[in-house]
């Protein structure tokens, strides 16, 4: 689920939201499985970027703090590597 300080976004603050996403080359929009997906995945095509699973309820701490790491790095280096 897209969300701007905890709720569900206007209308305007999700357009808002995708033009910032747009300008800044986002490479990717990070979502939890413990919410729906269905916003983030269309917000994700509007802006060309992936979505990417990241589950702060793992039971494996160790494993998902280096997935986490590791996903947010992967994409910070493709918009870098974009130019911004």
């Amino acid at each position: 689920a897209i969300e701007i300080a905890g709720k569900k976004p206007k209308a305007r603050e999700l357009a808002n939201f995708i033009k910032t996403a747009q300008t800044e080359n986002i490479a990717a929009l990070f979502v939890q499985p413990q919410f729906d997906q269905q916003s983030a995945d269309k917000v994700a095509q509007i802006v060309g970027c992936a979505v990417v699973k990241i589950d702060p309820l793992a039971t494996d701490y160790c494993r998902n703090l280096k997935h986490i790491a590791v996903s947010v790095q992967n994409n910070f280096q493709q918009n870098k590597q974009s130019g911004q």
